[in-house]
Order: C-alpha cells, then structure tokens, then sequence
C-alpha cells in the first residue's frame, strides 16, 4: 500500500515537474536551519521547532537590539534574515515563490516588517537591493516592486495560523512585461504590472526570509514550505494536496495536518 501511495506520488511530481520545475524546496523537515552561516548574529538565532503533530517549522525572530552596522541597518531598523536561494535562470522567464507564513498574535503592535524579499546583485554595489517583497504594516499584509514603490494590498495579518502565499513574477527589465499576481491561500488576489521586476538581466534574483522592523519594534515570524520553481503553480494550492515525495525524495506536508499557532519545541539551532 506504501509502495503504491509512494508510486502514485511520484508520478504526480514527475507530471507537475513537466510544467512547473521545483528548483528550491525546504521544509525543515530534518531539523537543520538551510544556509545558516548566511545569518546575522542575532540575539534569537533563526531555530527549527516543532508541533504537537510533529510538524517542523523555521522560527525568526528580531528583537530591537538586532541593529546596527553589524546587522546592516541604521538604528532602530533590526534585521533578521535568512538565504534561501535562487533559481537559475536570471530573465524572461515565470519563476513563482511560495511560502507558508505565521505570525503570532503575541506581537507587539506597531510593526512595520520586511517578511521576505527577492533581491538582485549581491556583492554588486550599482545593482544590489530588494525588487519585490512582502511585507506587514498597520496590522495588513502587502506586497510590493521596490523599482517604483507600486504596492498591493493582500489583506489583513491572520494571526496565529498558516497562510500560504505565492509570488508568480515575470522577471524582465522591460516595463511592459513585469508582471506579479499574487496569491493567498490558493486564491489569485491581485497583482503588480507596468513595472521592470529586475534590476538587470545578468544577476540571480535571490529569495530571503526575514524579520526586518523599520521602527525596531519586536518581533516573531513563522515559516514553512519554502519553494521556488518555474512557471506558475497551476492551482496556487499544492500545499493543499495530499502529501507527495518532494526533489529531496521525502514526503511533503499537506496543508490541512498544520495546526494553528500553540506551544513549540526546539529541535535543533545549527547557528554556530
């Protein structure tokens, strides 16, 4: 029966591998923090915990002393923030970026918060910066193409429990093909257009995680099933299937098994 359900999954991530490649998958389902050398000495190192159902997440947190030169911030600004990756391709192509995000109601309020960000041109001062993000202000999620400050609305923070959202972006110079549709939940809520999404052609657009507070308010943030691949998620809710064998051969967790926001338990802190 485990061979057939095992057989069955596979087949489905072959079909979908033909449409929508996954370059980039994490669940954190091994307890280690993926590129953790990449962080910053945070008070809170970035940590793995665990539900009651033994589901495992990434936990960031950033407290008003995180900031500084150190943190590449100007007071009060605190950053945490962790690599994830990139795809390989750097234009003219669909690459979608799909998170699960949590954030507990325990937050102070008067957040104003980068949660996770796409950025061009590390290490290449004349092009390096965030091109679009997600981001929370005034109790809202947005998302927004940092190249001219267009901004989308997706509705208000739902504290304590997962929200899956996803970021379908055409990656191009030319204003007249940037394009972002935005979802949540599986459900198409808006997007960004009329606007180049990259800086310039010839960098990786890498995708971040943080927890970065313009006005050095604390703060914590919950993260699950990171992904990049290319071309559009065909139904913006692949977190909603059954679980099905992820590229690192395990099985991936379905939405519905995820609880809402209780007590949690460290596994393992892989910050040096």
């Amino acid at each position: 029966m485990n061979l057939l359900k095992a057989s069955a999954a596979l087949l489905f991530m072959l079909t979908l591998s033909r449409t929508a490649p996954i370059v980039l998958f994490y669940d954190f389902e091994n307890g280690q923090v993926p590129n953790a050398n990449s962080s910053y000495p945070n008070t809170t190192p970035p940590t793995i915990l665990t539900e009651s159902n033994g589901n495992h997440f990434l936990r960031m947190t950033a407290v008003p002393q995180d900031c500084g030169p150190i943190f590449a911030t100007t007071c009060p600004r605190t950053r945490e923030e962790l690599l994830m990756g990139h795809a390989p391709e750097t234009s003219n192509i669909t690459t979608t970026y799909s998170f699960s995000l949590r954030i507990p109601s325990s937050n102070p309020s008067g957040q104003y918060n980068v949660l996770a960000q796409l950025f061009q041109g590390i290490g290449v001062p004349r092009v390096s910066g965030k091109t679009i993000w997600l981001g929370s202000q005034n109790g809202r999620i947005f998302v927004r193409n940092d190249l001219n400050q267009q901004t989308l609305d997706v509705g208000p923070i739902q504290y304590d429990r997962w929200v899956d959202y996803s970021l379908a972006v055409y990656m191009s110079t030319d204003a007249s093909l940037g394009l972002v549709d935005v979802s949540v939940d599986g459900q198409h809520v808006g997007r960004l257009t009329g606007y180049a999404t990259l800086k310039d052609s010839q960098y990786v657009t890498d995708l971040f995680l943080n927890v970065i507070d313009y006005l050095g308010v604390f703060g914590v943030v919950d993260f699950d099933n990171v992904q990049i691949k290319h071309g559009r998620n065909s139904t913006d809710s692949y977190l909603k299937r059954p679980a099905i064998i992820n590229n690192q051969g395990r099985e991936r967790k379905a939405h519905p098994q995820r609880q809402p926001l209780k007590s949690a338990t460290a596994v393992r802190n892989v910050i040096e």
